[in-house]
């Protein structure tokens, strides 16, 4: 009987907490993405499929929170947009790099040493196009 109590107890408790977070907007519908805004957050979601939301740099290569994105059709550069995909990781080192200089036998176009960050396209690896946000 006391078993019986504390379940009801609890499933009463997991509901109306549900609803109480659920009424002031705390959960998400179940299969959306988490939202990004702050480039700070960047770096804890690799992996993960997340939606970025934000204004696309106003440069050569688009990016959205500091995360490489495509920008073409449309063309969100220097507005707000946002993009869903999976978030990768990349690191490359000066030792990276110097050792590619020689292999292709002399400079070549690069970033330089550092951490880049990308947003995929989750069954083909391109990065994600940018859309006007919601």
């Amino acid at each position: 009987m006391h078993t019986l109590v504390a379940s009801v107890g609890l499933v009463l408790l997991i509901m109306v907490g549900g609803g109480c977070c659920a009424a002031h907007g705390n959960l998400k519908p179940a299969g959306e993405p988490p939202v990004i805004t702050d480039p700070t957050q960047v770096a804890g979601a690799v992996g993960k499929l997340v939606t970025l939301r934000g204004e696309v740099l106003n440069s050569k290569i688009a990016s959205l929170l500091g995360v490489d994105v495509e920008s073409e059709s449309p063309d969100l550069r220097g507005k707000p947009a946002q993009a869903t995909g999976v978030l990768e990781k990349s690191v490359v080192t000066r030792e990276e790099l110097d050792r590619q200089i020689q292999e292709m036998g002399g400079e070549f176009q690069h970033r330089g040493p550092g951490t880049t960050y990308r947003l995929v396209e989750p069954g083909t690896g391109r990065l994600v196009q940018v859309q006007p946000p919601n």
